[in-house]
């Protein structure tokens, strides 16, 4: 599913919002997720996969997004930042506020 399409107008709190609501792992190219779980402490436990893959080209970019997410076993609690070349996971807290 993709937010915008589904809520075209929703802040990035509302879409992580819905995403813990339906358990739903966010999958995203925009920092503001990292400030909405760690600095704000939003519930994010079905997991957040953040890409910062620069200028990479399309087919690039939508192999490495397979890549990655096809070999995580477990999304919840975590939140992976991944670049070209590294993945690296996070934990997040467990008392984050709902």
């Amino acid at each position: 599913m993709w937010s915008r399409d589904t809520m075209p107008a929703a802040s990035d709190r509302a879409v992580l919002e819905f995403a813990q609501r339906e358990n739903r792992v966010v999958l995203t190219d925009d920092r503001d997720f990292g400030e909405l779980v760690f600095r704000l402490g939003l519930n994010a436990g079905s997991g957040v996969i953040y890409f910062r893959l620069g200028s990479m080209n399309a087919d690039d970019y939508l192999r490495r997004v397979l890549e990655v997410v096809g070999a995580i076993a477990e999304f919840a609690g975590s939140f992976y930042v991944v670049g070209p070349k590294v993945v690296r996971r996070r934990p997040m807290q467990r008392d984050q506020h709902p």
